[in-house]
């Protein structure tokens, strides 16, 4: 018998994860087919050390046993002469509630083990922040919309449309400006009357 992940990695190395898809496959199922699912996990999981990993194996078993019972649920459906046949047998609706049962059960272990893997790995991120390289991004430029009221192109008195306000019928210029980064602004200061 082969033993659980989390006790296989002192033995694999630490580049590629080992999971022996053969322990965990039946008669009629192709265990690359879970290969390839447990590949897939470990590359866009990640998961660092033996509690992680034991997170992934487990998010990993639960899809593969949740499609088995979905086959088999398929398959009590098929042999059935008709779905109501199937319910109003005592014996039949049993077993398919069983078998519904488990899918659903696999479904909620597959989202327990997600969130669960989800917070410990924000927790490891937060309580252990290593660099990143930056990557070359535009930098964000804060830009607020600016409208400027102008009574009148005469009395704006500049030579420029939009700035004294006759491009936009004398009333009103619209146009963005640029912040900088926020600053602290000094408390007014008493005016003595």
């Amino acid at each position: 018998m082969t033993a659980p992940l989390h006790l296989q990695k002192a033995v694999a190395p630490a580049s590629k994860p080992r999971f022996d898809a053969r322990s965990y496959v039946i008669r009629g199922e192709d265990p690359a087919q879970l290969e390839a699912i447990a590949t897939g996990y470990f590359e866009q999981f990640q998961p660092h050390g033996p509690v992680e990993r034991l997170l992934v194996e487990t998010m990993i078993l639960a899809e593969w046993i949740k499609h088995r019972w979905s086959r088999l649920e398929t398959q009590l459906l098929n042999e059935a002469p008709s779905p109501i046949e199937l319910l109003k047998d005592p014996a039949a609706n049993k077993l398919l509630r069983q078998v519904v049962g488990r899918v659903a059960s696999e479904d909620r272990r597959w989202f327990r083990s997600l969130a669960e893997l989800r917070r410990l790995q924000k927790q490891r991120e937060t309580a252990d922040p290593s660099p990143q390289p930056q990557e070359n991004k535009p930098v964000a430029e804060n830009w607020v919309r600016s409208v400027k009221s102008v009574a009148s192109p005469e009395a704006a008195g500049a030579q420029n449309p939009v700035q004294n306000g006759t491009a936009t019928g004398g009333r009103h210029s619209y146009g963005f400006v640029k912040t900088g980064p926020a600053r602290a602004t000094p408390p007014p200061s008493p005016t003595s009357n």
